[in-house]
């Protein structure tokens, strides 16, 4: 199981990796019960696919309302956006931007564990 602990900080060790070329001005507001300083908003901007963090406030296309486990889940590529949506615990403040943000966050394969038991 994973967990983020640093949402900017994420985004800034993924700086060298493309997400699907997808371009986007992305607001996330992430809830954590368990971990509360991470009850935040980040704006995340996609230019052709490289993420960077903004400050608050920054302009954005579309709002993302997501738990931190959801969104951790979603960045590890054990489940998709669309599946996230449909079970209702994320909610896309523009429904139009539901495609681009599935292909934003899809990964080829699924994490998986070489820990013998």
């Amino acid at each position: 199981m994973y967990r983020i602990t640093d949402i900017a900080g994420l985004f800034a060790a993924l700086s060298d990796h493309n997400f699907a070329s997808q371009s986007c001005r992305l607001k996330v507001n992430v809830s954590d019960s368990f971990f509360p300083i991470q009850n935040n908003s980040y704006v995340i901007h996609f230019d052709h696919g490289y993420a960077t963090i903004q400050t608050e406030g920054a302009p954005h296309d579309v709002e993302l309302t997501i738990g931190i486990a959801e969104l951790s889940s979603l960045l590890m590529g054990t489940v998709n956006l669309k599946s996230l949506v449909r079970f209702g615990l994320v909610h896309i403040s523009n429904a139009w931007y539901t495609n681009i943000l599935q292909k934003t966050f899809a990964t080829e394969a699924k994490p998986i564990c070489m820990t013998g038991f």
